[in-house]
């Protein structure tokens, strides 16, 4: 059982492991491909705090090196599934089931298909998602671009370092892209502008040869490069998570989401900007939370058979005048060690309630209630079964 799984090696996801291990909790990371997240395909960062110039790939690196110092333990297994909520969930990957009390999801967003007839066919074949990872293979060749924002423009001069020749195919007549990349891009000589197009028809057999526009241009490439945005990773993965329009995670400022226990960081996330900074900020938030729940469950934290338990630990030490570790083990299936925690908690409790002023026949003496269950948060009949069982 980890006391924190982390869904995302990227900076989100790695800044949770390392304020969580420096809480000192039981962390896991589940990276599907390679830690560093989508940052490792940008060339150099020029807008994080106190590090100006740095590649992405050492950024990722250096974070996947502090988060392993501290002790954080990182699985390359992608998570298919997660179910429960604090204290009991099940995180269910492609090869194993694994227990954490709480969850961090981080696990950013994926690469926008075209959607059209053959690409997922050609995927690997001419078509590609990130320059800096198959740019290489496309030396004094005949590229192409399909985007307009700042990754496609950042795709585009980075491959016009490598290509003969690239075309940014773009939908509209202008760039949504910052301006002072549409101005580098339009300098360079071996880079044309396809502008108010959409690639609709993808040519070639058995690898890509070329394409064709919804304008009926053809042009011959070797190699198309998709960059017309990103969309939340996180579809199917988790069972009745409020999601917005979009199929981002809603969360809190404190990166909680509508399920106890489970947090949400990252660009994954309903919010305004995803850039680098708000994502190690996101992580810091997220981590904080959880150290926070687990140190501090509230009520609706606990499940209910969960808090049933403590009340009954606690009937068996008043029954039996006292705390016996051989009654509390064998009755209880429970360490003395386990039970005297929970009967600790159990002294903060107020027992005004009259359903649970007296459920063991005893008169409980008890100070008062902070964050714990109460009968309030209960409809009567669940009330009554409570009652029903500790009897």
């Amino acid at each position: 059982m980890y006391d924190v799984a982390i869904v995302g090696g990227g900076p989100a996801g790695l800044t949770a492991a390392i304020y969580t291990k420096r809480a000192n909790k039981n962390v896991v990371v589940f990276e599907a491909v390679t830690c560093g997240g989508q940052i490792i395909n940008t060339t150099k960062i020029d807008n994080y705090p106190a590090a100006p110039h740095i590649t992405g790939v050492e950024f990722g690196q250096k974070l996947t090196e502090q988060a392993e110092e501290l002790g954080a333990e990182i699985k390359y297994e992608k998570v298919v599934h997660i179910d429960g909520s604090y204290g009991n969930f099940k995180i269910t990957t492609e090869d194993h089931e694994y227990q954490s009390r709480t969850v961090i999801l981080a696990c950013g967003t994926k690469t926008r298909e075209m959607g059209i007839d053959r690409e997922d066919e050609l995927n690997g074949k001419g078509i590609s998602y990130c320059a800096t990872c198959d740019g290489g293979f496309y030396k004094n060749k005949d590229v192409a671009v399909f985007g307009g924002g700042n990754t496609a423009l950042h795709e585009a001069l980075y491959l016009a370092d490598i290509a003969k020749k690239v075309y940014v195919i773009h939908r509209r007549d202008q760039f949504r892209a910052r301006e002072d990349l549409v101005a580098k891009l339009k300098k360079r000589k071996n880079v044309e502008l396809v502008l108010n197009a959409n690639v609709a028809k993808l040519l070639g057999e058995k690898k890509l040869s070329g394409i064709e526009t919804d304008q009926g241009q053809k042009i011959d490439i070797d190699g198309l490069f998709v960059a017309i945005g990103r969309e939340p990773a996180i579809a199917g993965i988790v069972d009745n998570l409020q999601l917005d329009e979009s199929g981002y995670a809603s969360a809190t400022d404190n990166c909680k989401t509508s399920i106890p226990g489970l947090f949400v960081a990252g660009d994954v996330r309903t919010k305004e900007i995803r850039q680098l900074v708000t994502a190690t900020s996101d992580g810091a938030i997220a981590a904080t939370a959880a150290i926070e729940q687990l140190q501090n469950p509230t009520p609706r934290d606990l499940r209910y058979d969960e808090w049933l338990k403590l009340y009954k630990i606690a009937g068996i030490g008043l029954k039996e005048g006292g705390l016996s570790p051989n009654s509390i083990e064998e009755k209880m299936g429970m360490d003395y060690a386990t039970a005297v925690k929970y009967i600790d908690a159990l002294d903060k409790i107020s027992v005004a309630h009259s359903d649970l002023r007296n459920p063991v026949g005893h008169s409980l003496s008890i100070a008062s209630l902070d964050d714990f269950p109460n009968p309030d948060e209960f409809d009567r009949k669940e009330g009554d079964d409570f009652i029903a069982k500790l009897k």
